[in-house]
């Protein structure tokens, strides 16, 4: 069973780490698709880009002071039939300007309609709910602030409503003078550390077409600083059709920043419902590694910024002598490729490609075992026209070329017979 999440990440006497396998949750990070603020004092102006999006206040100063932010994400590979367990919108302020006025709310309201931010304005923004989602009280020094949208992205994946990101505003009333701007980094900022992102926690729904996992050796682990331990990764594809993705790793101390992202793999080839199992994987603790609990994530997907699934588990750091020497960062990880088994774990006809075909055309079938396979073609009236395999075929991914010059145009059936399970699927020749 395992733990999916995210978050960003940056490090600090003699420690230990404890390693336990997380509880069963699925999550992800998203990074924004969009970002922008709009400003009153120019209505018509797009200011869409560019490393910071502001927010000033609504109430109580003159035409043109209002500044809001805008923020976007794609939640489509969540599963439509999830439980939101938390959601969480943060945005990293790093700046003010006149004042900074502790303790007030900054507001945030789900965005009704569709916008973009090559084009949106104060004049033409998009409508949003006309009551608050939450607020976020401002801090007295740079830092995230949190926004709890859990509601909205429930509601959301139920079908009850759209969701086109939130507006940011400062809805406190301010007089004639140092009214404060608030800024915070956006998705252009050229530090990914402090991109805007959604973290989503979440029980039930479907699986993804990527799944990965990571189990540590032999839990609970402890290790001093400067030591190691160890944990089997395996990657599998979910899908009848191949897959590249990426695999990257972040570490995450709960009282801290996070150390990351690490990327492992580069566009691993995975074949349809094959399973890739790297053990033994070493990651080696830095030797000035913090006194902290830590969140171990590892991710699956586009790198940096697109997971589509994660597995984690936690270690725990305790009072212990410190081993000398060693490394002082975080180091990424090698999940062997020597010693992958890139195997399908399950039989199934994948199909032929291209259909429609002339004259040749390419069926693909998984194997998890040896065994004894068939594969036959038959005509519309169902007619043997010809045998491809018969016989003894090791375990992997297959595929064999069927060349139909001799044939008419028409419409056939091939069969797949591994054991005692049998497979059919149709393909068009045409001439």
């Amino acid at each position: 069973m395992l733990k999916r999440i995210i978050t960003l990440f940056a490090l600090p006497t003699v420690i230990l780490f404890t390693v336990a396998v997380g509880a069963v949750l699925a999550g992800d990070i998203f990074y924004p698709t969009d970002d922008a603020s709009v400003v009153m004092g120019n209505p018509n102006h797009n200011y869409g880009w560019g490393e910071g999006i502001k927010v000033k206040n609504r109430y109580g100063a003159s035409d043109g002071w209002e500044c809001d932010a805008l923020v976007k994400f794609d939640l489509s590979s969540i599963p439509g039939n999830a439980t939101i367990e938390s959601a969480e919108l943060n945005l990293y302020y790093y700046q003010y300007d006149d004042n900074n006025p502790t303790g007030r709310d900054l507001t945030v309201y789900k965005i009704n309609e569709d916008w973009d931010e090559s084009t949106v304005t104060f004049n033409n923004q998009p409508p949003t709910e006309p009551y608050a989602t939450s607020y976020s009280i401002v801090p007295d020094h740079f830092d995230w602030m949190k926004w709890d949208v859990t509601t909205d992205v429930q509601n959301y994946i139920n079908g009850q409503t759209v969701l086109y990101g939130w507006k940011v505003m400062d809805t406190t009333y301010w007089g004639w003078f140092n009214i404060p701007i608030t800024f915070f980094r956006s998705k252009d900022y050229d530090n990914p550390e402090y991109f805007p992102y959604l973290e989503v926690e979440y029980s039930g729904g479907g699986g993804s077409n990527i799944s990965v996992e990571i189990i540590p050796d032999n839990p609970p682990i402890e290790v001093a600083q400067g030591g190691s331990f160890t944990y089997t990764g395996t990657l599998t594809n979910n899908t009848d059709d191949w897959q590249t993705p990426d695999i990257w790793t972040v570490v995450r101390p709960y009282g801290g920043y996070a150390y990351g992202p690490m990327e492992i793999l580069n566009d691993y080839l995975l074949l349809p419902h094959a399973t890739m199992t790297a053990p033994g994987i070493i990651q080696h603790i830095p030797w000035n590694a913090p006194l902290d609990t830590y969140e171990y994530i590892a991710y699956c997907g586009d790198y940096p910024f697109w997971p589509v699934d994660s597995s984690s588990f936690d270690f725990t750091v305790v009072h212990s002598n410190a081993i000398s020497g060693g490394t002082d960062e975080w180091t990424t990880p090698e999940w062997s490729t020597e010693e992958v088994e890139n195997v399908p774990s399950e039989c199934n006809l994948i199909g032929n490609y291209p259909n429609p075909f002339n004259p040749t055309t390419n069926i693909s079938f998984n194997l998890p075992q040896e065994g004894k396979v068939s594969l036959k073609i038959y005509d519309l009236m169902g007619r043997e026209v010809a045998t491809l395999i018969d016989g003894i075929k090791p375990a992997g991914h297959h595929s064999v070329v069927w060349d139909a010059t001799d044939s008419p145009s028409g419409i056939y059936f091939y069969k797949l017979t591994i054991g005692n399970k049998t497979f059919t699927k149709r393909m068009t020749l045409l001439k």
